[in-house]
């Protein structure tokens, strides 16, 4: 039950990838298994848009000479708050997509 709480809490409200909230588990001392029942109650919509959320925040205060140098500092954000690079590369593709069209 704890292991769930604290999955449900760091993303929802710290905004933690899965991997940070596993590092932060394995940390407190809980075993993989454990750690890998509580990652279930993630739900890959709502995980989705805080990701995407977060980057496009971030994108904002970005500065770079072009649109991959400043993808390579949003994917770099994104892996160090924990989330997964195909997600990130998912997100960023999508939000490529979404920026060209404004």
């Amino acid at each position: 039950r704890y292991g769930e709480a604290y999955v449900r809490d760091k993303y929802r409200f710290n905004k933690w990838g899965r991997m940070k909230i596993a590092q932060g588990l394995r940390m407190k001392g809980i075993d993989n298994e454990t750690i890998s029942e509580a990652m279930k109650a993630i739900d890959e919509t709502e995980y989705q848009n805080i990701l995407r959320d977060l980057i496009k925040t971030k994108r904002r205060g970005v500065k770079g000479k072009n649109e991959y140098e400043i993808n390579g500092k949003l994917a770099r954000y994104a892996t160090g708050r924990g989330f997964e690079y195909a997600a990130i590369r998912q997100c960023l593709g999508s939000d490529i997509e979404e920026y060209e069209m404004d």
